[in-house]
């Protein structure tokens, strides 16, 4: 009377093995599928909007970074040109693109060779407006070298541009510049999102100069 039980038994356990294959294959449901769709969607839409988040802030520090590298490169060789001169002239005048700037001659007669020459000169593009310096004067672009780049004026709370050159003593010159973006920074690709720079100013002395007096 045992047998026919185990063999019950034998077929239960078939028809349950069977169930749970069909169950394992059968994979899953439409409502199951959707879910897990819906949550890789957020997980994905998460992961791009924090590297685009990334990748604009991380443009925007390299500019700010590059704009502070200038403006020590341009302080540096400023104060240097102005320290060994022997006399300074503003030159004021902007022809076409180029000026204003400051006239160095580095010997005690005035007039007894050209003087070199620093000061901006605009471009078509706030990437190309530089402060530059031209060994052998204004009009020649001979051995020129480019100080900064992403050159404007300095910005006054009263509305007006203080001059970018400006004698303040008889033998110190100030350089009031701003290096960054414009007013629409936004436009501006290569600096990331918002606005980034600085307002720069710079006195030096010449010390020949200060000698004499």
């Amino acid at each position: 009377m045992k047998a026919p039980t185990v063999i019950k038994a034998n077929e239960r356990m078939r028809a349950a093995s069977a169930q749970a294959c069909r169950a394992r294959c059968a994979g899953f449901s439409l409502t199951e599928l959707m879910i897990a769709m819906a949550i890789g969607l957020g997980v994905l839409a998460a992961a791009l909007t924090a590297y685009l988040f990334i990748t604009k802030n991380g443009r925007a520090l390299a500019a700010q970074v590059a704009f502070s590298d200038q403006a020590r490169v341009l302080q540096s060789r400023f104060t240097e040109l102005v320290e060994l001169s022997h006399h300074l002239r503003i030159d004021a005048v902007e022809t076409g693109a180029v000026g204003p700037g400051v006239e160095i001659f580095m010997e005690d007669d005035n007039d007894s060779e050209a003087p070199e020459w620093i000061g901006y000169v605009g471009g078509g593009s706030l990437a190309t407006s530089s402060i530059v310096y031209r060994p052998n004067g204004r009009s020649s672009t001979s051995e020129e070298q480019v100080l900064c780049t992403h050159v404007g004026p300095a910005y006054s709370v009263a509305g007006a541009n203080p001059p970018m050159f400006e004698i303040v003593s008889g033998h110190a010159v100030l350089m009031n510049i701003h290096i960054g973006d414009s007013d629409a920074a936004d436009a501006v690709d290569d600096t990331g999102p918002g606005r980034q720079g600085m307002a720069v100013s710079i006195v030096a002395t010449s010390r020949n100069q200060r000698r004499k007096l």
